[in-house]
């Protein structure tokens, strides 16, 4: 883990006292890996309205057309 995840996680436990889970993306399956979490984390406390769920993913840049949840398709821009 990089010092900047390091350290926006201390921020989140220590400061805001949030629950925070690392997740570390396979090489294998990774968009399946990855739409599975998401869809587990979306479901905790039965999507409450009242929740804020947060997703931080650094990663390279690059574009690419993916499919998202809902079979929609659109291009994503990751940032650096």
């Amino acid at each position: 883990m990089g010092r900047e995840i390091k350290a926006l996680r201390e921020v989140f436990e220590t400061v805001y006292h949030y629950n925070v889970e690392e997740f570390r993306i396979p090489d294998a399956s990774s968009h399946a890996a990855v739409s599975k979490k998401i869809d587990a984390f979306v479901e905790v406390n039965d999507d409450s309205s009242e929740d804020l769920k947060i997703v931080h993913y650094p990663a390279i840049v690059y574009f690419r057309v993916i499919r998202n949840l809902y079979g929609q398709r659109m291009c994503v821009s990751l940032p650096a």
